[in-house]
């Protein structure tokens, strides 16, 4: 049971993870066009 706890604790994180990169992408982005264009 504890590692079937772990696994979707890790899981989670990971997913956390993605969402906060994506939201930094998507804040960033618009910067980089800006610098470029």
């Amino acid at each position: 049971m504890e590692t079937m706890t772990g696994k979707k604790k890790n899981r989670e994180r990971t997913v956390w993870m993605i969402i906060l990169i994506v939201l930094a992408v998507s804040l960033i982005l618009p910067y980089t066009i800006s610098l470029f264009y």
